[in-house]
């Protein structure tokens, strides 16, 4: 059989989760269910003898935390493309297709998003494997999760009788539960998961007969697109033009008549809300889930997720959600945990950072951590991984001074470009940089460096920032400067 290509959809921002996701860091990157973080789950799902190597879609963000866990899973031969402004799945469908029509125009490709939970492994690829015929036949299939219950948050798949995969009569938006609870009754309707299976061929006719709209912005971005470093970034001017919906709401929902519906029952949960992740943990005696560091006293129907070893303690409450993270804590009724977006709309309206960045802000040599913050005067905590360095650059407005913590570090320090010669610190050694002064950290050895850096200066904002050589490609391309 041929392999089918998997095309990882990860440019979610995820803030329906937060303040644990946001948007530098959002939920596929994070270990939500179990020890490992969505997107290497949803990868390992798909590594199989089933499939082709994968083309992975997502912004620019987060384009290094993407590459360094295809690396570490073994993926040398995946295609991060990145898209250089957002526009929903339908103009990500089209554009895998052309790109997998280029090398084959009947490849089969299978697109999914990234941060969704799927227990049952063998279920999901048996699904995959019953609906290839189908997709080979010319039609758009779509996974339809059979309902344990009238869940009003997902949309639904209406079916007609017949085997599976079954034609598709209508799609339904989000319903009331009454109206859901008679869907799931009557056995032919199914949660749409998003996730679907097609020919390359078969998709780019679709939108050339029913949504154009889309096909030059797509082809031209990628005819545009260059290379750089391990990435493809298609062009920003085409891919703009592109209409902003969801494949879904462009082709497939319109026009139900191309489309099959593959039921699977495999565990799946979009962990949509922090209700949907309180469904999916084991809870007390009492209803209740506590996740971190939790203490719960004369309490029922709670979620408690804790991270970085904050104590929550509880007493006497009942149908909540609390989330506590080193910088935001957020305390919900359940009845509201999928409004959580209105606070994180508010929060960027009054320019708060909490908004979209953790306290630990990672970068493709590392991350740092803020310790401190006021008017003339940071603390930072940085780590920089073995074998990686930092940029060579310097800053207008600020000086900084650089602590060894743990591990070794060669540094650069200089007021002159063209003398760079390096020196080594130890742990307990420092140096200081004045402002103007060109710098660069290294860190040569085989374990993590750790260090605590000082800033001081009249402005301290990660825009004060001049590079002159970067490992990873960040003097022309960073949209957001920084270490």
């Amino acid at each position: 059989m041929k392999k089918i290509r998997p095309i990882i959809l990860s440019g979610g921002s995820g803030t329906r989760l937060w303040p644990y996701s946001r948007k530098s860091y959002p939920k596929q990157f994070l270990p939500l269910v179990g020890s490992e973080p969505l997107f290497t789950q949803t990868c390992k799902r798909v590594m199989g003898p089933l499939f082709a190597p994968p083309f992975v879609l997502c912004n620019n963000d987060h384009r290094f935390i993407v590459a360094e866990i295809l690396d570490r899973e073994g993926f040398e031969d995946a295609r991060i493309v990145l898209e250089p402004v957002g526009r929903n799945t339908a103009p990500t469908a089209l554009t895998a297709a052309l790109m997998a029509a280029a090398e084959d125009q009947d490849a089969l490709l299978l697109m999914l998003p990234s941060d969704h939970v799927i227990a049952d492994v063998t279920a999901f690829l048996q699904a995959v494997e019953g609906a290839v015929p189908a997709a080979q036949e010319g039609h758009i299939v779509t996974f339809g999760i059979v309902p344990d219950k009238p869940h009003t948050g997902y949309g639904y798949i209406q079916t007609a009788d017949g085997a599976p995969p079954q034609a598709v009569v209508r799609f339904k938006e989000k319903p009331d539960e009454e109206t859901a609870r008679a869907y799931v009754e009557s056995g032919r309707y199914f949660w749409n998961a998003g996730i679907t299976l097609f020919a390359a061929s078969t998709m780019i006719a679709a939108f050339e007969r029913f949504a154009p709209d889309y096909l030059e912005p797509c082809r031209q971005g990628l005819a545009r697109a260059r290379t750089d470093l391990d990435f493809l970034r298609l062009d920003r001017e085409a891919y703009a033009q592109n209409p902003s919906n969801s494949l879904e709401y462009a082709l497939i929902e319109q026009h139900p008549e191309l489309i099959r519906c593959m039921p699977m029952e495999a565990g799946w949960n979009d962990l949509g809300s922090w209700t949907a992740v309180k469904e999916i943990n084991l809870p007390d005696g009492n209803n209740n889930v506590a996740l971190g560091d939790a203490e719960l006293q004369d309490c029922a129907n709670t979620l408690v997720h804790s991270t970085d070893g904050i104590l929550v303690s509880l007493l006497g409450v009942r149908d909540l959600v609390v989330v506590a993270t080193q910088d935001a804590v957020l305390v919900t009724d359940q009845a509201h945990a999928q409004d959580i977006g209105r606070v994180v709309r508010t929060l960027q309206k009054k320019h708060r950072p909490e908004a979209a960045q953790h306290r630990q802000i990672f970068r493709p040599w590392g991350s740092y951590q803020r310790l401190i913050r006021s008017e003339s005067y940071q603390v930072k905590k940085l780590v920089v991984k073995a074998g990686k360095r930092l940029s060579m650059q310097r800053h207008t407005c600020r000086s900084e001074h650089w602590i060894v913590v743990s591990g070794k570090v060669r540094v650069v320090n200089t007021n002159d470009p063209r003398d760079q010669k390096p020196f080594d610190l130890l742990a307990n050694q420092s140096t200081y940089i004045p402002a103007g002064n060109w710098h660069r950290l290294e860190n040569p050895g085989e374990e993590p460096a750790v260090l605590i850096e000082v800033q001081t200066g009249s402005y301290l904002g990660e825009d004060d920032i001049e590079r002159l050589d970067d490992d990873f490609g960040r003097i022309a391309t960073e949209a957001v400067p920084g270490e």
